[in-house]
């Protein structure tokens, strides 16, 4: 499938591009380019950066606007004996068209080349609130109040604001150069806003979305049938709570913008965007895929006397490891705990006292250490760096750099990309921060440990320790039995990655059905797409389960349909032979039965057939691919 600068936003992840294609405005052949990028300032960051304050400017409380004086100036006024209506203004006309029908301006609304007539007239009302969404969903316009009066507001997701004050002269202040080559840039659909009420707020897009205040506090984002995802909970103090004021939102535009207000400060408010991929996500993270197997290293010897008493000790299945652990606190108000070792993991703690570690063990209590460590096998702690081990394969990992403290998380490599599996706490009155200072695992896998320095502005000083299994991870089910592992999977050509959209050949075997391969346009007359997955060695396979489709709704709308699913695939084994199937129009994964079962290394799917999609119609999607037998 192609793709279109829809809208988009939060948590984070996220860029401006949506998973599709525009019929419209069709994409290069193989692809589709990136939206233009935003050239003017930018605001605020999405979620992992504290929201964008708007200071004395409400840009989004979407106030009526002032009343306008009807009669005209006294110096054109008609004489009193004449009844003439007083001319026609433009800031008294409805600038916004009925849903399906198209927009006609006001009389006296500027033409403003390269922009939409119903942007510029909504700015030509002067009334307050949301004037337009970005395309690529980075940045929203409205109209607020300052010090000053009015002014003309570009908010985006990152850098500092734009601000122009409404003067009497509208029509010049559109008309003019900066303000309208920063509505050219940014390329601006017209706004619709939705006030909340007390309760949800339903979004009529292509798929409804649903934003509403939950019961912990926290304003959320979701489509029906996947995980909601949270705006946030409340600026810089965790324990009070946000209101919703309202959302914006645009039928060309995938994203969403939601105003929040402090619930204990009614002065300011503040805007979040909201992608549609996070919309999208699924609920757990996918397993990773094709990466390399450890290598046979034994961990470290258990060290009684260890040079640095962070990790000290772990059993010898992984699943619990011994740290000393330190809590300073500079506040009078706030008692310091002498430094102690202790497990951290499932299970029991072992039978064996390492306290004499904290100060060195000497004599008896070195041999009492060593002989007890050595009756429950205990190994040393063995470091990670930038890289950990799931399902028996090394995965790349992210615990620092700029990237982990924009989004606020660690993250594991899958076939989709990076995804956030931990949060830190960054940021926040308090000052708490976090940061990685160190990550153990055993050499041949396990539970991950991080260990985790806080420090809270001039106020304390501590470590924590997280540990990682799958479940703490969120990683998707494991494979069910039968499903042969992929050693490599490969495709005759996959569309280039468009902002949260990645269509690599790995999705096709990470078990996650909201993201998959995509092949650039099937134009007539050319081979059909393929998808060959490589097994490790030969195998007796008696099935093939195919996912079809883009299997995923989010805010551009149902990509299931609007792009093209295989109608019929031809099966080619190691040995070249063949079998030529019929595939259902459906979600989910469809199981094909062999004739017979065929030893091969490899199976290449070729599709032959489609069915075209209403968007995008000879865009190839598949979700999964999994290769039944033993």
């Amino acid at each position: 499938m192609r793709h279109i600068p829809l809208l988009l936003s939060l948590v984070s992840l996220a860029a401006p591009l949506t998973a599709c294609g525009s019929k419209d405005t069709p994409a290069p052949e193989g692809g589709t380019a990136p939206p233009p990028a935003e050239t003017a300032p930018t605001g605020t960051t999405t979620d992992p950066a504290p929201p964008p304050v708007v200071g004395a400017v409400d840009a989004g409380a979407v106030k009526a606007p002032p009343e306008e004086t009807a009669a005209p100036p006294e110096e054109t006024a008609a004489p009193p004996e004449e009844t003439a209506a007083p001319p026609d203004e433009p800031a008294a006309a409805d600038p916004t068209a009925a849903p399906g029908e198209p927009f006609v301006a006001p009389p006296g609304t500027p033409e403003v080349r390269g922009v939409e007539p119903e942007v510029v007239a909504r700015v030509m009302t002067g009334a307050l609130g949301c004037v337009g969404i970005a395309k690529n969903g980075r940045s929203v316009l409205s109209i607020g109040e300052d010090e000053a009066g009015k002014v003309l507001l570009i908010q985006a997701t990152s850098g500092d604001p734009q601000s122009w004050p409404l003067g009497d002269d509208l029509a010049a202040l559109v008309t003019g150069d900066d303000v309208a080559k920063a509505l050219r840039v940014k390329a601006f659909a017209p706004c619709r806003t939705i006030e909340a009420g007390g309760g949800p707020v339903v979004v009529p897009k292509a798929v409804p979305v649903t934003v509403r205040e939950n019961e912990d506090g926290w304003v959320e984002a979701g489509i029906e049938g996947n995980r909601a995802v949270p705006v946030r909970r409340a600026p810089y103090d965790a324990a009070r709570e946000t209101k919703l004021v309202a959302v914006y939102w645009s039928e060309s535009v995938g994203a969403l913008w939601v105003r929040l207000r402090d619930a204990e400060d009614e002065e300011n408010s503040y805007l979040e965007d909201v992608q549609p991929q996070a919309l999208g996500e699924p609920a757990c993270v996918p397993r990773p895929v094709g990466g390399k197997a450890p290598e046979a290293e034994a961990p470290p010897a258990f060290d009684p006397k260890p040079a640095q008493l962070n990790c000290v000790a772990m059993t010898p299945d992984g699943q619990k490891a011994a740290f000393k652990t330190f809590f300073v606190s500079k506040s009078p108000d706030v008692k310091s705990r002498p430094n102690a070792i202790e497990w951290f993991g499932p299970g029991d703690r072992p039978d064996i006292d390492l306290t004499c570690m904290l100060r060195g063990c000497k004599d008896d209590d070195l041999a009492r250490v060593t002989a007890d460590a050595e009756r429950l096998g205990l190994v040393g702690c063995a470091a990670m760096r930038g890289k950990v081990v799931v399902d028996g394969q090394v995965v790349p990992f992210m615990t620092g750099g700029d990237v982990v403290a924009r989004e606020k998380s660690v993250a594991l490599k899958t076939g989709g990309g990076w995804r956030p599996v931990h949060k830190l706490s960054i940021g926040g009155e308090a000052g708490d921060h976090e940061e990685v200072w160190r990550t153990f695992q055993l050499p041949s896998g396990g539970p991950i440990y991080l260990y985790v320095g806080n420090s809270t502005e001039q106020v304390e000083q501590e470590d924590r320790i997280y540990v990682l299994d799958d479940a703490a991870m969120n990683l998707c089910p494991a494979p069910p039995a039968g499903v042969l592992p992929a050693f490599e999977v490969k495709v005759s050509a996959a569309q280039k990655d468009v902002g949260g959209y990645r269509f690599a050949a790995a999705n096709l075997t990470d078990g996650d059905l909201t993201n998959g391969w995509q092949a650039p346009t099937w134009k007539e007359g050319q081979p059909g797409p393929w998808v060959e997955v490589v097994l490790g060695g030969e195998h007796t396979v008696t099935a093939v389960e195919i996912g079809n489709g883009w299997q995923r709704r989010d805010g551009n709308g149902d990509l299931f349909g609007m792009n093209a699913r295989a109608a019929e695939v031809t099966l080619t084994f190691g040995d070249g032979a063949t079998e030529t199937v019929t595939l259902p129009d459906e979600r989910g994964m469809h199981r094909v039965e062999l004739a017979a079962p065929k030893q091969t290394d490899r199976v290449r799917i070729t599709v032959t057939k489609l069915y075209e999609g209403s968007a995008w119609p000879r865009d190839l999607s598949l979700a999964e691919v999994q290769i039944i037998g033993r």
